[in-house]
């Protein structure tokens, strides 16, 4: 077989020349493609960092509101950020009694016990800054590399990768995003002795039963009741989970621990004395022992649903 003619060769240069430059131009689309996408999840991002921004927020200022120190660096030791800020969106009458609360389990700690909890803006710290490269990675704030990191070939990283000009304006819509300071509010002096007694209060087994009757609520559920949700379903999923938890020797006390704090908003709620609205109220029509809920075997919660 002949060698093939300049004409021919000239032809398949050509036809080489032509789909490396389409390659080329896939690659720059590709890249511009990727760029819109970047643009996009950096405005996720930066929406739901605000949210989160928000919720530290939040409960930093209740860790300043309870004075600060080792009460409040127990309380974001032992709790969901979600929970502490929750705390300060409550009615002052139960936010005290919740706080309350976790103030006399605080102080059923030993010195050493306490003292073992890190500082509480520190430690919000490290959950803010874990929560915001969760969110990045969640919602694809980065730059992928359709060839992979280790790639050297010259040639498949021109024909594959997007050009430099748009490679340097998706660094800098990743390299644009800066997370908010957190900044706590200064603790507030005396705050940690001014924490009322709970007027209402709330044991383990409380806990306990509002969980088995809530458990037993889910299987109540009437047959013709539309479908659960989604959010239904995990809720249900997850009291029947922190049951099993709470009723299982097994489960180490701090875990007990941790699952009293996520309810005992809720079963205090349940659990406060109704205050009448009466102007005028007969001595007679409040026996004083319809207060005394903890010893009552029929809690004011026994039949009701979350």
């Amino acid at each position: 077989m002949g060698l093939l003619s300049s004409k021919s060769l000239r032809q398949v240069a050509i036809g080489a020349g032509s789909r490396l430059l389409s390659r080329m131009d896939e690659a720059r689309q590709s890249g511009e493609q990727g760029l819109e996408e970047l643009k996009i999840a950096r405005k996720e991002v930066d929406e739901e960092v605000a949210n989160i921004k928000k919720t530290y927020d939040s409960a930093l200022t209740v860790g300043s509101s309870v004075g600060g120190g080792t009460f409040a660096n127990f309380l974001f030791g032992t709790n969901d950020i979600e929970y502490i800020s929750a705390l300060g969106q409550m009615a002052p009458d139960n936010r005290n009694d919740a706080i309350s609360e976790l103030k006399k389990n605080f102080e059923l700690l030993p010195e050493e016990e306490k003292t073992k909890f890190e500082d509480y803006t520190k430690v919000s710290q490290q959950k803010f800054s874990s929560d915001i490269n969760a969110s990045k990675i969640k919602n694809g704030l980065e730059i992928k590399n359709n060839m992979g990191k280790n790639t050297t070939n010259f040639l498949s990283k021109l024909m594959f990768e997007p050009p430099k000009d748009v490679k340097e304006r998706q660094e800098a819509v990743v390299s644009g995003f800066t997370p908010p300071e957190m900044e706590a509010p200064t603790p507030v002096v005396g705050a940690y002795e001014a924490i009322k007694p709970a007027s209402v209060d709330i044991d383990p087994a409380d806990i306990l039963g509002y969980l088995k009757n809530s458990k037993e609520a889910f299987t109540l559920r009437p047959i013709d009741a539309p479908e659960k949700t989604k959010q239904e379903l995990a809720l249900e999923q997850e009291i029947n989970d922190d049951y099993a938890k709470l009723i299982n020797p097994a489960t180490s006390p701090t875990d007990k621990f941790t699952i009293y704090n996520k309810y005992m908003p809720r079963v205090l709620e349940l659990k406060q004395p109704i205050t009448p609205t009466n102007a005028v109220v007969q001595s007679d029509v409040i026996d004083s022992s319809d207060l005394n809920l903890i010893d009552d075997e029929n809690p004011p919660y026994t039949n009701q649903s979350i």
